[in-house]
Parts: structure tokens; sequence; C-alpha cells
């Protein structure tokens, strides 16, 4: 017969699978992301608001999921030395998993951050040379045909 678990094992037991779901979430995150900096690389916005829409949804199923596991935290980190040492162990890995995932989500984002920076940039730039092309073409005489008498009188001769 197995002896019943104390309840800070049972709160770090059921954290543990807390951490692992967001992670699965964060997963999918992940891999919404790296087509989002897909789509931006090939200069196609189309599937990038869908693309948010869904991140975000996953986002709120993580949110909801840090919220359960939020007093769960609070039981282990109160009793972290009284764990079980796989336990313990199991809880580290599972935060240290989410860790990673998270600075890859991050670096992603930051990474599509700065191509959509640029290429607003560069759009940017695109529609100042219009503007100063259509100037100079007006400047000089705006695409009207040549009269043909003088424009100008010769004063000298």
């Amino acid at each position: 017969m197995t002896e019943p678990e104390h309840p800070p094992e049972a709160a770090a037991r059921r954290l543990t699978k807390l951490l692992t779901a967001q992670r699965d979430l964060y997963e999918e995150v992940r891999a919404l992301s790296q087509r989002q900096s897909e789509e931006i690389s090939q200069g196609s916005a189309g599937d990038l608001m869908s693309l948010l829409g869904q991140k975000q949804k996953l986002i709120s199923e993580v949110e909801l999921l840090g919220q359960e596991a939020a007093p769960l935290h609070a039981i282990c980190e109160d009793a972290a030395d009284q764990l079980d040492p796989d336990i313990r162990a199991g809880l580290e890995e599972a935060v240290g998993n989410l860790r990673t995932l998270l600075a890859e989500i991050v670096s992603l984002e930051d990474e599509c951050q700065n191509a959509l920076s640029g290429a607003k940039d560069g759009a940017a730039e695109k529609i100042e040379k219009l503007q100063k092309g259509k100037m100079l073409h007006k400047a000089y005489g705006g695409g009207k045909k040549a009269s043909r008498t003088a424009r100008y009188k010769d004063q000298n001769g």
C-alpha cells in the first residue's frame, strides 16, 4: 500500500502538470511565431493577422493555467525543502523548459519586430522618393507640352 502524498507533494505534482500544459501551448506559440517570421521575410502579410489571433488565443489559455498554478507555486516555494527530490527535480525541469522556450519565443518576436520595422522604414523611404519625384516633375514643367512660342525674351540681342 502506498502512503498518501503530503499536500506540498500533491501541489508540486499538479504544478508540474500545469507547467507542462503551459509548455505545450507555448510550443504552439513558437511554431506560429516561426510561421510569422517566414511570412514577414517573404513580404507576405496575408496571414499575419490570423497568426496573431491564434497566438493571442493560446496566450489566453496559458494565462488561465498560470492563474491556476499561482497558489500551487506558493505552496511549493514554502515547502521546497520538504519535497521529495524526484518531485522537486521534475518541477525544476518543467520550469527550466518553460524558461528556455519563452526565451526562444521572445527572440523570434524581436526578429519579427525588427523585420517589420525595417520594412516600414523602407516603405517610408520609397514614399518620400516618390513625393520628391513628383515635386521635381512639377518644378520642371509637370509634363506639359512645350509651347511653340518662346517663353523668354533674349535681352542681349
